[in-house]
């Protein structure tokens, strides 16, 4: 009833088992897949109702930031159509060097 509404979308990547980091192998370009995924956002919304407005995304550990440049733009491509047209460069990222405790990175 409210076409309007806007809401925060959150999302959690890598997602496993306790104790099963060290035997999962990541990479810049899973984590931003899984990040997209609708398995891994920590509400039940179906994202293709809606369009996002903006998007942030944070990795963790030693990520060079010229990967995670790149798999934003793949991302702003083949999004596109999903993102709202009147705000340019929608998608922010940051990285941070410190891992999460268990695995490499997230």
């Amino acid at each position: 009833p409210f076409p309007r509404l806007h809401f925060f979308l959150l999302a959690q990547a890598p997602l496993f088992a306790p104790g099963q980091g060290s035997k999962v192998k990541l990479t810049v370009q899973e984590l931003t897949d899984q990040m997209w995924s609708s398995r891994n956002f920590l509400s039940n919304v179906k994202s293709e109702d809606g369009k996002y407005l903006t998007a942030s995304c944070g990795y963790r550990g030693e990520i060079a930031t010229q990967e995670v440049d790149d798999e934003v733009a793949k991302i702003q491509q083949k999004m596109a159509d999903d993102f709202v047209t009147w705000i340019p460069n929608n998608i922010k990222s940051s990285t941070i060097p410190v891992p999460p405790n268990g695995t490499p990175m997230s």
